[in-house]
């Protein structure tokens, strides 16, 4: 009686500890999958995209680089082709995440591996509430910029080769000095070019504008003496018979030894 007993007590520890072994088992495949929502300590998000752009089940939740949650489940939405994303999340950040926070889709390290980033609204917004929507920037980032934008960004490598090359051929036996010392002279030059310039303007406005003005108004005279038509040479140029004559008369060699003189004096004495 005493042995059957002992092997009741024996059986009873056997399974006792099978049963915990099988608990902390449970426990563990939980803790390790994240799954914790059977306790409580976190709610679902959902947030709408265009593109996952290669976001998978199990993927990141990021609140300012801190992780907070993964990706449940990605499906199609039912009312448009947009895809629908179920995030689960840490309750202890729930406080942080308002109706104006905004989510992202980013690339995570070398490798691309992709996460959703979630920048925190205002403090004085309402707080997101288990099954709401999150506001979704679907623009992505610098890496998916470069992915989509490859064949222009050429265009810039080539851009700064060429700048490299020019600078290196500036640099070469110091041709950078000399140019910019030859700038210098030049501008130097410059300044004194100016500086006279503006000399002689003075001097023009100034003790000479008299003169100046009293040549100008004798040129004027002398050219409206010649627009009416008046004296020789302005008959010469406004009438056209005059000029045949002239033409007529100077036409031939000898006639021209014998009446330019007549002609000049002629000039002269009309004056």
């Amino acid at each position: 009686m005493a042995a059957y007993d002992y092997s009741q007590k024996q059986s009873l520890k056997s399974g006792l500890f099978i049963l915990s072994g099988i608990i902390v088992i449970i426990f563990s495949i939980l803790i390790l999958s994240d799954n914790t929502s059977l306790f409580g300590n976190h709610i679902d998000l959902n947030a709408e995209f265009t593109d996952v752009q290669g976001l998978s089940v199990g993927s990141v939740v990021s609140l300012s680089g801190i992780n907070i949650g993964n990706v449940k489940e990605l499906d199609f939405s039912s009312k448009n082709e947009s895809i629908i994303i179920k995030m689960k999340i840490d309750k202890q950040y729930i406080n942080k995440l308002t109706k104006n926070s905004l989510a992202s889709i980013k690339t995570q390290g070398a490798l691309g591996d992709k996460y959703i980033y979630i920048l925190p609204g205002e403090a004085s917004s309402n707080i997101l509430k288990d099954g709401e929507f999150i506001a979704t920037n679907n623009e992505g980032d610098i890496f998916d910029v470069i992915s989509k934008e490859g064949p222009k960004l050429t265009n810039i490598v080539d851009v700064i080769s060429e700048l490299k090359l020019l600078l290196s051929n500036l640099n070469l036996n110091q041709n950078s000095a000399k140019l910019m010392v030859s700038l210098l002279k030049t501008s130097e030059q410059s300044q004194q070019l100016l500086k006279e310039g503006k000399g002689l303007l003075s001097d023009l406005r100034g003790k000479d504008q008299q003169e100046l003005q009293q040549a100008i108004q004798r040129l004027n005279n002398i050219l409206g003496k010649i627009d009416r038509g008046e004296g020789s040479l302005g008959s010469l140029i406004n009438d056209p018979v005059v000029h045949d004559r002239l033409t007529s008369l100077l036409g031939k060699p000898p006639r021209n030894s014998y009446l330019k003189p007549l002609i000049r004096a002629t000039i002269k004495s009309n004056d």
